[in-house]
């Protein structure tokens, strides 16, 4: 069986930390660094109320540095910003000289310039922060937990997380194990202090050394047994070990201690949708919204997941208080126009689908539009709707391409499909999401050999693409009487996604078509178990009667009619066997 699921090119969806102001000033040195063309917008100018005293060699030095700013000579801007800010004795302008030197790579010049700056203004965070990630970089351990203690001591003297911002510096380098072993030798300075603990745990996290994280979380809790981000960390490492159960038993415990925390609940929900028990998920929803009343996402969560269980009207209901309260309304026309194309209300749906004008959903609501207007009967609309499209949004060129032949598949003739994404080749000729949709629509009107074509350039490429992998040794072993060479891509394919149900029928069919019934046999059902597919169904029913098992293929073949009556794989079997 040839999967038709194609490559996903949607962005994935990245769950980050949430970082504190300074931490993202420290980001933006770094974006700073990578800013080729805009070096002059290092840091504020040097001012007479930034300087102890506007001498001649101190102006000198200030209109000397911002003239080769300008003209990018950078080496003479870092040697008359320092010198300017040793003159003044000035942290602006040594901040400006860091920068200069993030922005030439020069870590040596950038490690002077920083000392400078935290020497003339010693309680700067943002100084502190840079000279804890120049100083890992360049292998000064020592040098570096003096920074993060120093940073740790400022921050907690202004009633801020000093440890929070500690792991952002020290985890922000590539060094990830040094940075933990930083963070370790500092927490050792706080032994009763839970936050330290906590640090240590994240560090520990990023650096992939889960029973530290373990040990050092547990011992937050401990110390603060209310401390909910701890606890939220913990099941993050049981998730991070893939250990589901694990995950959720911690997060139970957690909410057990504290049943109205809305941060532990929400985790321990999100949790649940993650490891996809949406009906768990809903209850813990629910009950976030018993105490959250007005949230906009709990509300939002709930649609969504009412709509997984197949609750329509329920869902709707959230999504219509949503439009009614002024919240995620284009978000919620789009689900609200899902909910009537389920229904099989197309003009309705299109009419939902025109509410949204932007956001998340526009592309999506869009193109959903073509679809039904194709189902409606006017196919070159839908492709003109398309066209447009491509127009103004030449960055989804490819999905729209990719959605037209779909819609050209259903609703009209497979060789135009072909066609289609021939002429989209030109535009986008390395484009693997497109030679393998043009694969799988030549292997369905028989062209083996342009299908054999596009697979071998995808396979040069990634050698290890599972689906161009089966997609091929499925099609030689169905139309041609390649069987072993079909059975060697196949093999290989299954080695890279051992219980994929397409692939296992894939092997069912190939083994058939080699004589090894028994065995086939075997492949078969184990797909058939993980997915009720016509196509799969169709060569088990196939396989069990030509064994003589004809009872169980005349169930199969009666379910499968039921279901899928017209389907051509199902009807093709049935005439092979003259049933």
């Amino acid at each position: 069986m040839i999967t038709t699921k194609l490559l996903n090119r949607s962005l994935s969806v990245v769950v980050a930390i949430t970082m504190s102001a300074s931490v993202y000033a420290v980001q933006k040195y770094e974006q700073f660094a990578e800013n080729t063309d805009s070096p002059t917008v290092a840091a504020e100018p040097v001012t007479k109320d930034s300087v102890t005293s506007l001498s001649p060699d101190i102006i000198y030095n200030i209109l000397v540095g911002e003239i080769a700013l300008q003209r990018r000579n950078l080496d003479l801007a870092y040697v008359h910003q320092l010198k300017a800010a040793d003159l003044a004795q000035d942290a602006v302008a040594a901040e400006r000289a860091t920068k200069i030197a993030l922005h030439q790579k020069d870590q040596e010049k950038a490690l002077t310039a920083v000392k400078r700056w935290i020497e003339y203004a010693p309680e700067n965070e943002q100084a502190r922060q840079m000279a804890v990630m120049l100083n890992i970089q360049s292998g000064d351990s020592d040098a570096a937990l003096q920074q993060l203690r120093s940073l740790v001591q400022l921050l907690e003297k202004q009633g801020k997380d000093g440890f929070i911002n500690a792991v952002a510096a020290a985890t922000s380098g590539k060094d990830k194990q040094l940075a933990l072993l930083l963070l370790q030798s500092l927490a050792d300075e706080y032994k009763d202090n839970p936050r330290a603990s906590y640090a240590v745990a994240l560090s520990a996290v990023m650096a992939g050394q889960l029973k530290v994280a373990e040990n050092e979380v547990r011992q937050a809790i401990s110390l603060k047994p209310d401390m909910e981000r701890a606890h939220v960390l913990l099941g993050r490492i049981f998730m991070e070990r893939k250990d589901g159960d694990g995950a959720m038993q911690a997060m139970q415990q957690a909410i057990e201690s504290s049943p109205d925390s809305t941060v532990l609940r929400s985790a321990y929900a999100r949790l649940l949708v993650d490891l996809d028990k949406p009906k768990l998920a809903f209850e813990q929803f629910e009950k976030l919204r018993t105490l959250m009343p007005d949230d906009t996402d709990v509300q939002f969560s709930l649609g969504i997941l009412a709509l997984q269980l197949n609750q329509r009207t329920q869902a709707a209901g959230f999504f219509t208080t949503l439009i009614r309260n002024g919240k995620r309304v284009e978000d919620a026309s789009f689900y609200l126009g899902r909910i009537e194309e389920m229904e099989g209300r197309l003009d309705e749906a299109i009419t939902w689908y025109a509410k949204v004008k932007g956001g998340n959903y526009q592309f999506d609501a869009k193109a959903r539009t073509a679809g039904l207007v194709a189902a409606k009967g006017d196919v070159p609309g839908a492709r003109a709707m398309l066209k447009e499209m491509r127009g103004r949004m030449p960055k989804r060129s490819v999905d729209l391409f990719i959605l037209e032949g779909e819609i050209l598949r259903k609703h009209s003739t497979n060789d135009k499909v072909v066609e289609l994404y021939s002429t989209a080749l030109k535009d986008h000729p390395d484009d693997l999401d497109l030679l393998y949709a043009r694969a799988l629509s030549a292997s369905l009107e028989g062209r083996v050999d342009i299908l054999e074509q596009d697979i071998r350039v995808i396979l040069e490429k990634e050698p290890d693409h599972a689906d161009a992998l089966n997609a091929l040794g499925y099609t030689l072993a169905d139309q041609t009487d390649r069987y072993q060479e079909a059975h060697d891509y196949i093999k290989k394919a299954l080695e890279l996604k051992p219980e994929s149900p397409a692939i296992l029928d894939s092997m069912g069919w190939v083994l058939y078509r080699l004589g090894n019934n028994e065995e086939a046999l075997r492949y078969l059902r184990r797909a058939f178990a993980k997915l009720q597919d016509v196509e799969i169904a169709a060569h088990l029913m196939e396989l069990l009667w030509v064994t003589g098992q004809k009872k169980e293929a005349r169930e199969i073949q009666e379910g499968a009619l039921k279901k899928h009556p017209e389907n051509k794989y199902l009807q093709q079997a049935i005439k092979r066997l003259g049933l």
